[in-house]
């Protein structure tokens, strides 16, 4: 999968790319990548998050039955290119979880990856994880150390932490299996970015394949200080200039958002990544009108005329979606792949 985020980003015209995501739609081609979230609650209150406000977490509740998996695999994971479990809750909340990432596989999707806190994940879990054929895990971590780790992720435990971490990595040897390779995901801020000059010293022993780096959002969450402070600015940049090199000698791909540190600029490569991407959730499945209980994915695109806006987007690649405020819009395309 980063294979085909280098190649994204090294493709620069918008035009070319959609002209490519036409011929994969029409050819029916695998060339989505679904992002699910089967139930939507989380076990932490992370303070950039917005689980960590009271009202957000009533309102958003519920989560998918089997009828619904069974559903979503039959009409989308035929086109999927890669299937994460997890996006904007915890899926291990959800219990059939490894479930859906052995269905994915059986489906033939090719990069199939959970992304998790780990707290709740048992070293059982982790036996069925890999013999489910789970080709990633990605950790949210946003602490190097214990006090920032458990300041930042409330109702999280260092200790268990530092236990999954420990029984992943045994339990690959164990069992013979490179996979799941292990991302971690660390959402920085004006605080926590100083403990990142540390990473390798505590992580290093955890066999790490990537490291994300991402600056704070607003997104809800009762922490939103972002790096808009001269100050905190130079030390994002002059910590991640220290992280490439580390990241290079320890053989650990680094992506990080080096450019937009403060999100004030305005993304302009968010039309290409709706194209492929597919949010799923107990309450949505990609589209509101999408009535995917009674068609299929090609005869939804078909009514709404998919095929024909991918291919005006080649000609003007000004061509966006109506809704200018969406997630996407806002943060997308800001991510280099940097060592």
């Amino acid at each position: 999968m980063y294979k085909y985020l280098k190649l994204h980003l090294l493709i620069k015209s918008d035009r070319i790319k959609f002209l490519m995501l036409w011929v994969a739609h029409k050819l029916r081609l695998r060339h989505l990548s679904l992002r699910i979230d089967p139930i939507l609650a989380c076990n932490l209150s992370c303070l950039m998050c917005y689980f960590s406000d009271g009202d957000f977490r009533k309102k958003n509740k519920g989560k998918m039955d089997p009828d619904q998996i069974e559903r979503i695999a039959e009409i989308l994971f035929p086109s999927a290119l890669q299937v994460v479990l997890g996006c904007a809750t915890e899926p291990t909340l959800y219990k059939d979880y490894v479930s859906i990432i052995k269905i994915a596989k059986e489906k033939g999707v090719p990069n199939v990856s959970l992304t998790t806190n780990g707290q709740l994940i048992t070293k059982d879990k982790i036996t069925e994880l890999i013999q489910a054929g789970c080709d990633e895990i990605t950790l949210s971590v946003h602490g190097v150390y214990k006090e920032m780790y458990e300041k930042f992720m409330p109702g999280a435990n260092y200790e268990k932490l530092q236990d999954f971490l420990f029984n992943l990595k045994e339990e690959k040897l164990r069992m013979g299996s490179k996979t799941p390779t292990l991302r971690i995901n660390y959402t920085a801020n004006p605080e926590n970015i100083y403990e990142l000059s540390d990473f390798f010293k505590v992580y290093e022993k955890h066999s790490i394949s990537i490291l994300q780096v991402r600056p704070v959002m607003q997104i809800g969450g009762v922490y939103n200080s972002l790096f808009i402070n001269d100050i905190d600015v130079k030390a994002y940049k002059d910590i991640l200039g220290a992280l490439t090199e580390e990241s290079k000698n320890y053989h650990v791909s680094l992506l990080a958002n080096i450019g937009d540190i403060g999100y004030q600029e305005k993304s302009n490569k968010s039309s290409i990544l709706e194209s492929v991407y597919r949010y799923i959730s107990p309450e949505i499945l990609w589209e509101r009108d999408f009535n995917w209980q009674t068609e299929d994915y090609y005869s939804y695109c078909k009514r709404i005329g998919w095929s024909k806006w991918l291919w005006k987007n080649i000609f003007n690649s000004q061509v966006t979606k109506e809704d200018e405020d969406s997630f996407l819009k806002k943060y997308s395309g800001r991510y280099e792949v940097v060592s």
